[in-house]
């Protein structure tokens, strides 16, 4: 076995080798505060579509975070249900 230094994020403890892919890594993260995404957002509710599928919420726009990000003209991550960088994001 060998001993390797590695970097861990502040947000979410993944850990990459290189501070490159750290860095690359923390500013897309959506644990991340300062990436201003819905994950981390107060306004952030979790509802249930007919299909029972759960889905993201934002209480302040009172509208699914898909449709909130088509209105804003932001990316929309499906993956994640996000957006990042929301200008009604609070902790």
């Amino acid at each position: 076995m060998k001993e390797i230094k590695a970097y861990q994020c502040d947000s979410c403890n993944r850990i990459y080798k290189t501070k490159a892919a750290m860095k690359k890594h923390e500013s897309r993260c959506f644990l991340n505060p300062d990436n201003k995404a819905c994950w981390m957002c107060k306004y952030r509710e979790i509802d249930i579509d007919d299909d029972c599928s759960d889905f993201n919420f934002c209480a302040k726009l009172d509208k699914s975070v898909k449709s909130a990000a088509k209105d804003m003209e932001k990316q929309y991550f499906q993956k994640q249900d996000s957006i990042m960088n929301c200008e009604h994001f609070e902790l």
